[in-house]
Order: structure tokens, then C-alpha cells, then sequence
């Protein structure tokens, strides 16, 4: 059966429309209403805006049935950051075209192909079988549709409850535990009723009773949910260039590196940054560096993410020999708190680029002071907040 099988809302014993309507012919209006979504579809594509194409793309195919569509649809999604909910919208659209072989030429059958194979090894495969081809499946808490006695579809990763309820039965009830990439079946079978002896309730009534009789089906064991590998979410790393304020006597720029856990909207980051002081402290030959470690859990929506953040920053400051002063060298480590903003934008497979800023608050102030043979004299006093912004290019896998 088709991957994605139809979802019933009606009752189970209405009659389902034919697969062949897929292949309906349309009428000329309707042809040219086809034709043109393609087409805006196509222009949304080539000037970028996937968002656009991919509702164009999907307006024409509730209109007809196309594979090589359906592949494009499918690399459109591609381009995305990788999502549950897209990953599976992407897998059905690919799969469609690269089973029916769809394309214009090779090439474009090797992208449906290639962009095939990435998303699989982020979704699962499941195999439903049921004793009774009346039985009506529930896949989460968003799709019921009609088992047919067997189907397949494609799932997140993480646990999906699965029910399977029959007219006069109990429910059965799994979960299918997917890990990216696998696949797994799921069994329901439905015990006979057992053929218990009549209960008789006697109903007093002039002039004479009346019997009822009730029948009650038989109890049967609950079957054993299904045993695999916990779900897994996606890893990415990132790199750039960042600038910092607030923690040193001027503007400091350097370099920074993340790493992120990603499971549906929850992340988990952990980093490190550099920077160097651009500017000389109060017209003295004074370096200052500062070296931040920082991490914390997030939440992302679509493109963008929010980030509570926890830091350890070591400030160090060096003053050269001179006639004035002694040369010094000076270290502190100072924790901090703060919130972070992001957003990334998709450039092509699992390379995104990714904007950033974060304010946080330093748990004492921090100062530069220059030494002479018989004293220390503070040059420069900062406050205890510092911001960062900067750009960074990340892969995710």
C-alpha cells in the first residue's frame, strides 16, 4: 500500500475513494490552474523563496498527481533546517518520485535520490499489520486511518504510541521506539470474542415479564509494547567570528565555537569564545584578552532560537616594560549569567549560517591597573554587563 495511507475522519464503513483518482484527468481549467501553481512554484524556487514554492508545489499536487513534482517538493523541503514535521512531509514527496524512477534526466533523478537518502537516515519506516482488515489504526495523536489488513508509513524519531481498535474488541496499544534510519513492524491480533454463557436480567412488566439478554465478550492479554534503541536527536557544530563589549576597555573581536543538541524544539549548547581588545587602555601599551566558556538548554522556533545561558570568562591583561611602570601580567575568572538570541538561515545541505547576540551580567566588575615599584594604579574600571553578537557557519548531521 501507498506509504502515507489516506486519513479517516468518516466513520469506518463509509466507502474511500479509489487510488486510481490520483490519475484522474483533469479538465482543461483545471489543467491550467495545475500548470500555473508549477510554474509560480518554479519561479519561487529559482529567486529562493522556499517557502513560497513549497505551498505552490503542494497546491498543485492536491490538484494531480505527479512524481517528478513530488520530488521537487521533496528538495524544497531539503533545503529547510532539518525539522521532524518537514522530514516527514519530505520522505513521502521523495519517495513517490524516486519509486516511480521520476525526473527530467539522470541528474535530477540522482538529486530526488541523494536528497532521499538524507532524510531517511532521519526518519523510520513502520509496517502495520492487523488480524482484520476493518481494524482503524492511530499513528500519535494526529492521524487515524484504515489498516486494510497491512500499510506503511513513515515516522519520527523519539516514541509514537500506535492504537489499533476493532468494532466489540479492546484496544490494543504499542509504541514504536524509532531510531533515524530503521525500520520496525508492528503486529495487532485481534483474539476471537469469547463465547461466554448468556447473563439474563429479568425486567418486571404487567402483564407479564420480559427477558433481556446481555452478552459479553471475552477479556484478552494486552500485547507487549515494542523494544528498540532510545530516539536520538541531531548534533550540529559551528564556528565564526565574534565582537564583545562591556568586559574590556574597548571593542574586542576573535573567534568562537559551539555544539548543539537538537531534539524537536529543545537544544542543549555548549561554547567557547575568544576575543582581543582592538583599542590601547588609556593610551597605555596594555593587551587585554578574554577567553569565555558558556553553555545552556534552548528553544527554537522555525529559524530562531533562545538560549538562558551560564558562563565562566578568564580576563587577562599584559602591560609592556617601560620607564614609567613595571611590566605585569594579571588573570581573573569571573562567572556570569545571561540570554541569548539566534537565528539561522539554510544555504545548501546541512550548512546553514547562523546570527547571533547575547547579554550577559558578570558577577563582579572588572579593572586594569598598572604597577609601579611602589604602587598599583587603576587605569581603567568596567561594568558588570557585556554583549556579543557575531556569524557563524554551521553543519548539522
Amino acid at each position: 500500500m501507498a506509504a502515507e495511507p489516506e486519513t479517516s475522519s468518516a466513520p469506518p464503513n463509509d466507502p474511500k475513494p479509489s487510488r486510481a483518482s490520483q490519475y484522474r484527468k483533469l479538465s482543461p481549467e483545471a489543467e491550467e490552474r495545475f500548470k500555473s501553481r508549477v510554474a509560480v512554484g518554479d519561479r519561487a524556487l529559482e529567486a529562493g523563496r522556499l517557502n513560497e514554492a513549497a505551498d505552490a508545489y503542494s497546491e498543485a499536487l492536491s490538484m494531480k498527481h505527479d512524481p517528478r513534482l513530488s520530488g521537487r517538493l521533496g528538495l524544497v523541503l531539503s533545503m529547510f533546517l532539518p525539522d521532524p514535521r518537514t522530514d516527514l512531509e519530505m520522505a513521502f514527496a521523495l519517495q513517490v518520485a524516486v519509486s516511480e524512477a521520476a525526473g527530467i534526466s539522470s541528474a535530477e533523478r540522482r538529486q530526488f535520490f541523494e536528497a532521499y537518502e538524507r532524510v531517511r537516515r532521519r526518519v523510520c519506516r513502520l509496517d502495520v499489520m492487523t488480524s482484520d482488515v476493518d481494524a482503524m489504526i492511530s499513528i500519535g495523536s494526529d492521524k487515524r486511518v484504515r489498516s486494510e489488513g497491512a500499510f506503511w508509513t513513515f515516522i519520527s524519531p523519539g516514541e509514537t504510541k500506535v492504537t489499533a481498535t476493532l468494532s466489540g474488541r479492546e484496544d490494543l496499544k504499542q509504541t514504536a521506539e524509532c531510531v533515524g534510519g530503521k525500520s520496525m513492524l508492528l503486529q495487532f491480533e485481534f483474539p476471537e470474542p469469547a463465547q461466554a454463557q448468556p447473563q439474563v436480567i429479568t425486567i418486571e412488566k404487567e402483564p407479564k415479564e420480559r427477558r433481556v439478554v446481555v452478552r459479553e465478550n471475552g477479556a484478552h492479554e494486552k500485547v507487549d509494547p515494542a523494544s528498540a534503541p532510545r530516539g536520538r536527536g541531531l548534533f550540529s557544530a559551528e564556528g565564526g567570528a565574534t565582537l564583545v563589549v562591556g568586559a574590556l576597555p574597548s571593542p574586542a573581536m576573535g573567534a568562537s565555537l559551539a555544539g548543539w543538541y537538537r531534539r524537536e524544539a529543545f537544544s542543549v549548547m555548549a561554547g567557547v569564545r575568544g576575543v582581543w581588545s582592538v583599542g590601547p587602555v588609556e593610551a597605555r601599551p596594555i593587551d587585554a584578552f578574554l577567553f569565555s566558556g558558556l553553555g545552556g538548554p534552548c528553544v527554537s522556533w522555525k529559524w530562531l532560537d533562545t538560549c538562558v545561558l551560564a558562563s565562566l570568562n578568564v580576563i587577562q591583561y599584559e602591560m609592556a616594560d617601560t620607564s614609567l611602570y613595571l611590566p605585569d601580567r594579571e588573570s581573573e575568572v569571573i562567572p556570569g549569567v545571561g540570554i541569548g538570541v539566534g537565528a539561522r538561515y539554510k544555504i545548501a545541505g546541512p550548512f546553514s549560517v547562523r546570527l547571533f547576540g547575547d547579554v550577559s551580567s558578570m558577577l563582579r566588575q572588572t579593572s586594569i591597573s598598572i604597577r609601579t615599584s611602589d604602587s598599583a594604579t587603576p587605569v581603567w574600571s568596567g561594568g558588570r554587563f557585556m554583549a556579543s553578537a557575531g556569524v557563524t557557519i554551521s553543519i548539522s548531521q
